[in-house]
């Protein structure tokens, strides 16, 4: 990364905006991409299970939030991962780099395929957790089951995109989820309805679709790593296959893990909720999800902001660069502001729209607009937040993130929507109130924190204690 250094009046380094925007958007872009593919293929494929019944979707919703603690757990690790090899690619050290990747291929995948193993073995009795609906529980733990089977290479697809994003490469990630995504909607346009003569499976169809996606985006995702003269892997030095480096990977879960906790307590919080939204009616429910799909406009937008400000504080700490780390800093939160004010748009004035996309029921149309509307408060203090976590990680503050994550979604979601719904039952809104209210006040006070700690002074600070 080169980057033009100027003094200013002051003497004081100064790093160019302008490049570091170039290199800002040349990373944050094919994420945005990679993105509004997957996004795109999330609300066709909701789209196609939001023509079936209120069960069938219902089951799919059930079936993700219990999913959803799987992938965050490996998702979590993903992004220690990717913090450790930026870091060690900002230093220069190409054999450091891919040792971290390869120390989370040999060691962390085998505990994805135990962690299937189990889901599939307590389906039924995860499920239990969320509804005593026979028929529910019958579809969900069928959808679980089989997904199951192909969850460890959704989680491969995780450290092969943590591969190329620590080096800054974003648009390999970007095609392969453009595979990803071509497979699932051709494969659910299929297998849900049963067109072109393929057998009419519905839910099960969606969910065939979804697991042979991720299959072949694995299998594509490590062909390129091993790609002969461009593969990241393609000359990596010969070692034993199970050999294990303590050292990183102490690092690779140090940093990880508080993700991956943070990660677990939102879908574990969402249970709680979601459990909490059943019980006014599986008309709630399904529209509850089928929102939760059609805000997915705006998570495309911004989600890249998380990994971006990961991965570049992490190079710019490696690199020691401080005006550099500042720069990106500044110039994130204004791209950032700039996107989050467009998402308040999307969900304010389109949210109707959005919801008519996903299905034809009018009456799960006007539950999940009333919960899009409310979601547009949070877009510009949510997207934020993705920034301020990012710098927290890579500047030592492993745990903050998870903590704050924890007092807001326990303290203050879990609370407000367990009293509004089961103690008050007062209408849907005010569970989409408590929602909104979490996520407010949890940007006040990870910048409260942030201030607190001087994160911005990180790389003086480091310098200061290798003195």
């Amino acid at each position: 990364m080169l980057y033009t250094i100027t003094l200013n009046d002051k003497g004081l380094t100064m790093v160019d905006k302008k490049v570091v925007n170039k290199h800002i958007y040349r990373m944050l872009l094919p994420m945005v991409l990679e993105n509004i593919l997957v996004v795109s293929a999330s609300m066709v494929t909701a789209a196609m299970v939001g023509r079936l019944d209120t069960i069938a979707i219902s089951a799919q919703g059930i079936s993700g939030r219990i999913l959803g603690i799987y992938f965050s757990v490996f998702k979590g690790l993903s992004i220690g991962v990717t913090v450790l090899s930026a870091i060690y690619f900002g230093e220069g050290s190409k054999d450091k780099t891919r040792g971290v990747l390869r120390q989370a291929f040999l060691t962390i995948i085998p505990l994805c395929i135990a962690a299937a193993v189990a889901i599939f073995v307590f389906a039924e009795q995860f499920t239990l957790i969320l509804t005593d609906d026979p028929i529910l529980i019958q579809q969900a733990v069928a959808y679980i089951r089989l997904l199951s089977c192909l969850l460890p290479f959704l989680a491969t697809t995780f450290y092969v995109t943590a591969a190329f994003q620590a080096q800054g490469n974003t648009k390999v990630p970007m095609v392969i989820a453009a595979i990803i995504n071509v497979v699932n909607i051709a494969l659910g346009w299929l297998l849900i309805f049963g067109n072109a003569g393929a057998p009419e499976l519905g839910l099960t169809g969606a969910c065939i679709a979804l697991g042979a996606s991720y299959t072949v985006g694995a299998i594509v995702g490590l062909a390129w790593l091993y790609m002969p003269k461009v593969g990241f892997f393609a000359d990596m030095p010969a070692e034993p296959l199970f050999k294990v480096n303590k050292k990183d990977l102490k690092e690779i879960f140090t940093i990880g893990l508080p993700a991956a906790v943070e990660n677990v307590l939102w879908n574990l919080a969402t249970i709680i909720i979601s459990r909490i939204i059943i019980s006014y009616s599986a008309d709630h429910y399904a529209a509850y999800q089928l929102g939760l799909n059609a805000e997915g406009v705006c998570e495309m937008l911004s989600i890249g902001f998380v990994t971006a400000a990961t991965a570049l504080s992490a190079t710019a700490i490696g690199r020691k660069d401080d005006a550099l780390y500042r720069t990106y800093f500044a110039q994130l939160s204004k791209i950032c502001i700039a996107v989050s004010v467009l998402c308040t748009a999307i969900l304010f004035f389109g949210n109707t729209f959005l919801m008519s996309l996903l299905t034809d029921k009018q009456n799960l149309i006007e539950i999940g607009a009333k919960y899009l509307f409310a979601m547009g408060v949070t877009q510009i203090p949510m997207n934020l937040n993705k920034i301020h976590n990012g710098f927290l990680r890579s500047s030592g503050y492993k745990y903050a993130p998870a903590v704050i994550s924890l007092f807001g979604l326990w303290g203050i979601r879990v609370v407000f929507c367990y009293i509004a719904g089961t103690i008050l039952h007062l209408p849907i809104e005010f569970i989409w109130a408590s929602i909104a209210f979490d996520l407010i006040a949890r940007f006040f006070i990870c910048y409260v924190y942030l201030k607190k700690k001087n994160v911005l002074n990180a790389v003086q600070n480091l310098a200061t204690q290798e003195a």
